[in-house]
């Protein structure tokens, strides 16, 4: 019987020809993990190569944990042993609201607030003082 490693994607990556890109120096990690992931993401033994590495570690913490292995990282891993869900990626923060768009949107409020009513909304232009005129 064949061993799943055997066929791994990683089977021929030398990490003595360079930077291991599964096991990188901690100020490598983040560029270092984006190769393994790609390697990973091809891998065809990935759901293999990490319920090994879930059994191997079972509850050690994410922080006692090493490589990117099966797919995941190690604190992905051990999100996983405990059962909890994948970390999503942050929504992009919504852009805060200028006091004009705030005002705009004050004004559009009342304006339909007052239609339902069967007001009529004043016009601004209508309601401020007429401007000061200078003589000759």
């Amino acid at each position: 019987m064949s061993d799943w490693r055997d066929k791994a994607a990683c089977r021929h990556v030398n990490p003595t020809e360079g930077n291991d890109p599964f096991f990188p120096d901690d100020g490598e990690r983040r560029s270092n993990w984006d190769t393994a992931r790609a390697i990973c993401a091809g891998c065809p033994v990935s759901t293999a190569c990490l319920n090994d590495a879930l059994r191997a570690e079972g509850n050690t913490p994410a922080d006692k944990r090493a490589g990117y292995v099966g797919g995941a990282s190690p604190a992905e891993r051990h999100r996983i042993y405990l059962g909890l869900p994948a970390v999503k990626a942050k929504k992009p923060r919504k852009e805060r609201e200028t006091p004009i768009d705030q005002a705009a949107m004050t004004a559009a409020r009342v304006e339909a607030n007052n239609r339902r009513k069967g007001r009529e909304t004043p016009c601004p232009a209508d309601t401020q003082a007429p401007a000061a005129t200078t003589a000759p």
